[in-house]
């Protein structure tokens, strides 16, 4: 039954990658950090906005995407004045992506398991 459980939340999952139909911006990172424990370098990225259910994503130019969770919920009203950010923390072995402003968003998402910090760093996010 825990077997039969875990491949139907893979699939489902999945589904919602492919599915994906989020907004996506971009950022360049000047540190390497990690994501879902995901080691990424210093670099230029592109991140998919969190859908509904709390699944986003961070894609390098060369192409590695890694998902990432959040807690799903309200996104908040959209409001154009917005200025986009993703929160990276230092941690003791580098820096770890917190939270994610989409832009039009009024509500950050942050990842579940990211401790806070008192010198997280902000990264702003530009158009695709």
């Amino acid at each position: 039954m825990k077997l039969s459980n875990a491949i139907l939340t893979v699939i489902l999952c999945a589904v919602s990658a492919l599915a994906w139909t989020g907004q996506k911006a971009k950022m360049n990172v000047p540190f390497a950090f990690a994501v879902e424990n995901q080691a990424m370098p210093a670099g230029t990225y592109f991140v998919n906005a969190p859908n509904m259910s709390g699944i986003g994503s961070i894609e390098s130019e060369a192409g590695k995407r890694v998902f990432f969770l959040t807690r799903p919920g309200t996104y908040g009203a959209y409001d154009p004045k917005v200025k986009a950010y993703a929160t990276f923390v230092p941690t003791a072995k580098g820096y770890v992506l917190s939270e994610v402003l989409m832009p039009g968003a009024s509500e950050a998402q942050k990842i579940p398991g990211v401790k806070p910090s008192p010198k997280p760093v902000q990264i702003a996010l530009l158009g695709r």
